[in-house]
């Protein structure tokens, strides 16, 4: 079975399984509030229990992307904000 997809092309495809550590900028696109593909930006403020702290401003609908490091590697999944709309950090799953 092969399945294709119709929109824009990656001129570069991202290299996976990269590490972030405290101080990284990341950045991934999201949908915050339901608004598409918003390019969202922040650092990695910190790592707690095996998943990292992003300080940057989210809201509901900016889970499940790939965070991206500086060097273009897929450092993590966006996973959950902790509040029921918006919040200062984000918390990502690494890959």
């Amino acid at each position: 079975m092969r399945i294709h997809v119709d929109g824009p092309r990656f001129k570069v495809w991202a290299r996976k399984f990269g590490k972030a550590v405290q101080g990284d900028r990341v950045s991934w696109h999201g949908n915050p509030l339901g608004a598409p593909d918003m390019l969202r930006e922040g650092y990695v403020s910190g790592i707690v229990d095996g998943l990292y702290v992003i300080a940057a401003a989210t809201c509901v609908g900016d889970s499940g992307p790939g965070i991206f490091n500086e060097r273009g590697e897929l450092v993590a999944v966006v996973s959950k904000i902790p509040t029921p709309k918006c919040s200062p950090f984000v918390l990502a799953v690494p890959v």
